[in-house]
């Protein structure tokens, strides 16, 4: 059985369908698992450029509550999450990897 997940594409700042470049290529995504956000990612050469905040942004308007996982060490993710109103509500550690985790919240 395979499970259901959402993912959003970014395409402007109104619609949430697939952004592509000149090129045909994706600029970013998110990816949810009912309220778990699976993972924002946006391609290396457009970061920084709001993607990310807009595909968030977006994914707020449709929950209530939002959870999420950010390696420790990627000081820039988990500031950007701040940023967006989640708070660390424990840290532990990727079962898969051993790495140092937050788990964090966002709540309307």
């Amino acid at each position: 059985m395979f499970l259901q997940a959402e993912i959003y594409v970014f395409e402007t700042e109104d619609m949430m369908e697939e952004i592509f470049d000149e090129t045909g290529g994706i600029l970013g995504f998110i990816g949810l698992d009912k309220d778990y956000v699976e993972g924002i990612f946006v391609r290396g050469d457009v970061r920084s450029q709001s993607i990310g905040k807009q595909l968030l942004d977006f994914v707020k308007q449709k929950r209530k509550r939002l959870e999420l996982n950010v390696y420790v060490k990627n000081k820039r993710a988990v500031q950007f999450y701040e940023r967006e109103g989640f708070c660390i509500q424990r840290e532990g550690k990727d079962a898969e990897t051993g790495e140092k985790e937050y788990c964090m919240l966002w709540i309307k």
